[in-house]
């Protein structure tokens, strides 16, 4: 029996206007060593029609469904079932230009890619609209070399891993899969966790797919992402035998993180014209801004003049 050689792995959750145009992208592919494995996460409209009659059509697209758990669980069970030597992600309502695989193919020929990911940059849809837009129009571009792969330092500060990512199958055992607790930032848990474990994640500069933007989408919503991503960064602290370089990272991001969610309840408690005495507190107990410590200076010296500045700033940026 032979097996592919890429998994193509497209969770679907109420994705009717956008799947069919997805999976297309995928059947369209000049690379046609794939089978894809598409898993409908308990879908309510019409996705489930639509995915199968694509599953009658061609034998390389297997159609599984089962009860809404989310994208992390959807993702475990989809790659559990697949038999590819890379997985690759395409989220349902994303799409791929016909030379996506190939131009991964000829990337993977270049590095010792039993031990490496590849992700890439795409272009943005915006309300249905392809643009020339990037989703990371100053992404680091990391070359395919040991000296040159993103650190576990870097993806801390940043993570600038995108989901246009291909990575081995095996890499998926060793980091231990999807978090499937976590409700939104499940990937970058990943990353981190695979990083960690001895994989190295390298830049494809070539840009050959396309990235949705939805006005309802869970990436847009900022303040949840901030709060996934500060558990995910207590459980690198508490399960991992991290340097001191990375351990310091990590406090750090941490810090800057609730940085981020305070001043996001800030905004929206000044626009309902809420007090923000308590969350004006907790934001001059952080250490890890040198604004915030001019501010905690202030307020000590006069709490009403540091509670009008912060309300001055946020309403001129609001």
């Amino acid at each position: 029996m032979s097996f592919p050689y890429f998994s193509i792995i497209i969770p679907c959750y109420n994705v009717e206007p956008y799947v069919e145009e997805s999976i297309k992208s995928v059947s369209e592919q000049t690379f046609d060593d794939w089978e894809a494995i598409i898993v409908n996460d308990g879908s309510t409209d019409n996705t489930e029609k639509i995915i199968s009659e694509f599953a009658k059509k061609d034998k390389r697209i297997k159609y599984f469904s089962k009860c809404n758990e989310g994208i992390g669980s959807t993702r475990n069970f989809a790659i559990k079932k697949a038999y590819g030597k890379y997985i690759a992600f395409l989220d349902a309502d994303d799409l791929w230009m016909p030379d996506y695989l190939e131009s991964q193919n000829e990337f993977l020929k270049g590095i010792n890619h039993n031990y490496y990911f590849i992700y890439t940059n795409a272009f943005i849809i915006l309300e249905n609209k392809k643009t020339s837009l990037k989703y990371y129009p100053n992404v680091i571009n990391f070359q395919p070399t040991l000296n040159k792969s993103v650190s576990l330092k870097d993806l801390i500060r940043r993570n600038i891993i995108f989901s246009m990512i291909i990575f081995p199958r095996q890499m998926f055992f060793d980091a231990g899969g999807f978090d499937s607790d976590l409700r939104a930032g499940e990937d970058y848990d990943f990353w981190l966790r695979a990083i960690y474990k001895g994989y190295k994640a390298v830049f494809n500069p070539m840009i050959k797919a396309y990235y949705r933007i939805r006005k309802n989408s869970l990436s847009n919503d900022r303040e949840k992402l901030l709060e996934a991503h500060s558990i995910i960064y207590n459980k690198l602290l508490i399960s991992s035998n991290l340097s001191s370089v990375e351990r310091r990272a990590v406090s750090k991001a941490l810090c800057k993180n609730k940085r981020e969610i305070l001043i996001s309840i800030i905004k929206r408690k000044i626009k309902r014209q809420e007090s923000i005495q308590d969350e004006i507190n907790e934001l001059f107990k952080l250490r890890c801004d040198s604004k915030i410590f001019f501010l905690r200076t202030i307020n000590r010296l006069n709490p009403l003049w540091a509670e009008r500045i912060i309300k001055y700033y946020f309403r001129k940026r609001a």
